[in-house]
């Protein structure tokens, strides 16, 4: 087994999908609601949730879009990112054309495709 990539270590019982950014096209959280909407219907789902943290010009419709979903929200930006990070099983990467450092906290990483 490798050795952990952060000091904290991962909680295996973590339920959490967690992506972080700014809130605009180019991170392409719309994609992944719509993503995690699929997600949800599959009985596999049971217990896990999406959450999404930042601000941004798509704070409100995207807002409004994870309310049509049983399990997703959108938050503000917190300064303490470690916090979230050990609340998290999973990080998402949605970006439409950039790739992010997912490794970050020793979670694992869910990437939609895109160009880098």
């Amino acid at each position: 087994m490798a050795p952990p990539v952060s000091e904290q270590p991962y909680d295996v019982a973590a339920r959490t999908v967690l992506a972080l950014g700014r809130l605009s096209p180019q991170k392409g959280f719309d994609r992944l609601l719509e993503a995690w909407r699929l997600i949800e219907r599959d009985p596999c789902s049971e217990g896990w949730r999406l959450m999404i943290v930042g601000d941004g010009p798509q704070k409100a419709m995207l807002t409004e879009q994870a309310a049509t979903l049983a399990h997703a929200s959108v938050g503000p930006a917190q300064k303490d990112v470690a916090t979230l990070f050990g609340q998290a099983g999973l990080m998402a990467c949605s970006s439409r054309f950039e790739f992010t450092h997912g490794h970050a906290g020793g979670r694992g990483v869910w990437r939609a495709d895109c160009s880098v």
